[in-house]
């Protein structure tokens, strides 16, 4: 099965008049100029739930469109987009961008199909067929399949030739009823320019991980295609592109060394036309090997050679696992460990060297012998990659500060843990606040980075940390 990425606070919707994302289709860069009308682009991300822990939600958006009093615009055409939401707490994911004309409108349509999530039950009793303490996979109920929206910042008037984006926030919290049905909650904010940004970059989309589909010399770009989504994503590659991990195999990290075939993982640039320019791109695996790299979340240690972990995306998909399915994994002996650390500042007291450094709440990818099915996997190679967390800080700080209430793999995990220390340094992004100086005992923030397994609290080298509203 097939998932496109979402924000874990919410989708990006940029209604740039371009049909987008799609399980297994193109999306379209550049539209067709319309007389009269304005490049719109929509993303998405999702806010947390209480309750249950989520570990893996998945749903269908089927159609989105904007609608006026004398008209409706269709947003999204084609295939439904397959989109993850449980890690976008901090992250974004790409819908679509179209060409809206110009006017009033009044709300926005969305329809939704076939949620499917994994949970942990922490509950006391039984939900259904979720026994307490245990992890499931569900297929819940969804009613209504379409909602529509004209809170702010609706009435939303587009001009002509004015780019314009909508970030759509799918609210698990709200969503997700007490018998784990699904009656989708949701909300838009207006996207503009991103302060800071390149000129003319409306939001950043990271970690889109899949096959490099076509090279275009001509035009320095690249076309990728989403192993998740089966979206594909054609992005300019220009001077200020990071490109590594080319050298392992022998290649220059440069645009020369681009091949067809090559699996690599980009972080995009999304761009007030619509079109999108490569910030990142690194190098997965070169062009006709056939291992297999899983991605998911730890959540729970069976023992020092075996551990679980819920499956969030996969190189290729060919292996009879589905996004959400829970992983039983065996190390190889003499397994490698290594760290993606991705410009992220690391203490020099951290390790992740062997299996005694795992812990839950990380997420890896794992390199897997082709020809391997199924969900119970071996893996000779793991990659400490970044971890995405809600809670509430509990110990501001300047540079490190601590957060609790975590989700329910941690204080069920033995021994139990209660509090993560979080690092920022001079290259951590925030939201909605200026720096961890800035955050009070209460604030739920959502935190992504490396998550390390130390003597004390574990620690979490941040890349990007988000202040949640009360609304969120």
């Amino acid at each position: 099965m097939r998932s496109t990425r979402m924000m874990q606070a919410g989708l990006f919707v940029f209604l740039l008049l371009l049909a987008s994302c799609g399980g297994g289709t193109t999306t379209s860069i550049t539209p067709p100029a319309q007389v009269g009308s304005a490049p719109m682009s929509l993303t998405m991300r999702d806010t947390p739930p209480a309750g249950v822990t989520i570990l893996s939600f998945e749903i269908d958006v089927t159609a989105a469109s904007m609608v006026s009093s004398s008209s409706s615009v269709p947003l999204i055409t084609g295939e439904p987009i397959r989109v993850e939401v449980e890690h976008l707490q901090v992250e974004k994911a790409f819908l679509s961008t179209a060409p809206v004309a110009a006017g009033t409108y009044d709300s926005i349509a969305v329809s939704f199909a076939n949620p499917e999530m994994t949970i942990f039950n922490y509950s006391g009793a039984a939900i259904g067929s979720c026994a307490n303490g245990a992890t499931c996979e569900l297929h819940p109920t969804l009613s209504p399949a379409s909602v529509s929206y004209s809170g702010a910042p609706f009435p939303l008037t587009i001009t002509a030739n004015q780019p314009a984006g909508l970030l759509l926030d799918f609210n698990l919290n709200d969503s997700i009823q007490a018998d784990l049905s699904v009656t989708p909650a949701i909300s838009f904010t207006q996207l503009t320019t991103a302060p800071g940004g390149e000129d003319g970059e409306m939001e950043e989309i990271d970690d889109i991980t899949g096959q490099i589909t076509v090279v275009d010399t001509a035009n320095n770009q690249i076309t990728v295609q989403d192993s998740s989504s089966g979206q594909t994503f054609t992005a300019k590659v220009d001077s200020s592109t990071e490109i590594e991990d080319f050298e392992r195999v022998g290649l220059a990290n440069s645009f020369s060394s681009f091949q067809v075939g090559q699996i690599v993982e980009v972080d995009l640039m999304l761009m007030s036309d619509g079109t999108f320019t490569a910030k990142e791109v690194e190098l997965k695996q070169p062009e006709g090997v056939n291992e297999n790299q899983l991605d998911g979340q730890v959540v729970a240690i069976d023992s020092s050679t075996e551990f679980k972990m819920v499956l969030h995306d996969e190189a290729l998909d060919d292996d009879g696992v589905e996004i959400g399915n829970i992983l039983t994994v065996t190390l190889q002996e003499g397994a490698t460990f290594q760290i993606d650390s991705d410009g992220i500042a690391l203490p020099t007291t951290v390790t992740f060297l062997s299996a005694a450094d795992l812990l839950v709440g990380q997420n890896l990818q794992i390199r897997i012998p082709s020809g391997s099915s199924g969900t119970a996997v071996t893996t000779d190679q793991l990659t400490l990659e970044r971890s995405q967390i809600t809670g509430k800080v509990t110990s501001p700080g300047g540079i490190i500060f601590t957060v609790g209430s975590l989700p329910a793999y941690f204080t069920n995990a033995s021994p139990t843990i209660t509090q993560i220390d979080v690092q920022t340094s001079s290259g951590t992004q925030f939201e909605d606040v200026t720096d961890a100086a800035g955050l009070n005992v209460g604030d739920t923030v959502s935190v992504r980075g490396l998550l390390f397994k130390t003597s004390a609290n574990p620690l979490l080298a941040a890349d990007s940390i988000y202040k949640r509203h009360p609304e969120d």
